[in-house]
């Protein structure tokens, strides 16, 4: 039960039919004002979820450590020294 519960895609069904249940029981019981079709509560189901996904995916990355990635060296045989720029840096308003 605890691997069901710790699987991503079970917890965004589970939250997608908690926020469908809550908009039955808002919509039947507490406003009872308009008829709702049942297209509206497949997109809560998919909001709920996709949000809820989103969610838990973000929570899973700041959870990964994270892994220093070196870049390969393509070239060895350039130098890594740096010249010195001697050059004046002219200011002003030039005329064009």
């Amino acid at each position: 039960m605890e691997q069901i519960l710790k699987n991503k895609f079970v917890l965004v069904g589970i939250f997608g039919v908690i926020s469908v249940v809550l908009l039955y029981i808002n919509n039947n019981f507490i406003d009872k004002k308009e008829k709702v079709d049942i297209l509206d509560y497949v997109k809560i189901f998919i909001l709920g979820g996709s949000i809820s996904f989103g969610t838990l995916t973000l929570l899973e990355m700041g959870k990964s450590s994270s892994k220093t990635v070196e870049t390969p060296i393509l070239v060895d045989n350039i130098s890594k020294e740096v010249a010195p720029i001697k050059q004046d840096i002219h200011t002003g308003n030039p005329d064009f």
